[in-house]
């Protein structure tokens, strides 16, 4: 599965039921559902927007691309919601419902949202808010905790520093 990058729809429901993993980010699972689906949502963008076809050259590297991004935006999800959790930076519920109406008003309404997000993503409104939206205005108040508190900043750019070295001699 992992040799090959099965990527097709058999791949896909089997690791919906058997968490197979992807990958690991200091201790938490990745599963391979969750790359493959959103996978899936980077694909479809790229062929419905972009008018990429993956079976050229240029698709091809492309998406290798594509699948390497996945990998560090999946990552990097992980790390925020540690962070986010170790911080105490939360997101209330009424938070992210005024953002996302604000999101929908200021790209054409409800409709025309809607239609966009299916056409381009294969995603409903709701698994927009869920799976990507939340997770995006989370990140941005980790950022705005980092940025307003020089301490934490300090220790986050040590840290940052003392992982590098470690990634580079590991490499």
């Amino acid at each position: 599965m992992y040799a090959y990058k099965w990527e097709n729809n058999f791949t896909y429901e089997v690791s919906g039921v058997i968490p197979f993993p992807a990958a690991t980010v200091d201790g938490s699972l990745i599963s391979y559902h969750s790359y493959l689906e959103n996978l899936n949502i980077l694909k479809k963008y790229q062929t419905e927007f972009k008018k990429v076809n993956f079976k050229t050259k240029e698709g091809k590297e492309m998406l290798k691309q594509i699948r390497t991004d996945n990998f560090s935006r999946m990552f990097e999800g992980v790390v925020v919601a540690k962070e986010a959790k170790r911080l105490k930076v939360t997101l209330p519920q009424k938070e992210l419902n005024e953002s996302y109406a604000q999101l929908i008003k200021s790209n054409g309404g409800e409709k025309s949202f809607s239609d966009v997000l299916k056409k381009y993503y294969g995603l409903t409104p709701n698994e927009f808010k869920v799976d990507i939206y939340k997770g995006r205005l989370l990140r941005q108040k980790l950022q705005e905790k980092f940025a307003s508190d020089e301490n934490l900043n300090k220790a986050a750019k040590q840290k940052a520093a003392a992982d590098a070295a470690k990634a580079e001699a590991e490499a």
